[in-house]
């Protein structure tokens, strides 16, 4: 199953700096894949898409307190949109 997230940002390389430092906080909720896509109008939204063995790790992980303060340091504007997906094809 997947997590798409889509967050609006200040400042993207200081986001992508973070973001990159905590690919293993990511690994031990039990991320499987990650993949980061920019609007092609918008330079600060991103969207972000995720693979997790089950929906359960993800949720978990989407509401930790390392996440919350990795996107406290940032730069995060407003609250993420976040949707779990299945691949059905």
């Amino acid at each position: 199953m997947f997590m798409l997230v889509k967050i609006e940002l200040q400042n993207f390389s200081l986001w992508k700096s973070i973001w990159d430092k905590e690919k293993t906080v990511r690994e031990s909720y039990g991320c499987l894949s990650e993949k980061i896509y920019r609007n092609s109008v918008s330079d600060k939204e991103i969207f972000i898409l995720t693979e997790w063995e089950d929906i359960e790790d993800a949720q978990e992980f989407g509401m930790s307190d390392d996440l919350r303060k990795s996107l406290g340091k940032s730069g995060g504007l407003g609250r993420p949109e976040v949707s779990f997906i299945d691949e059905i094809s």
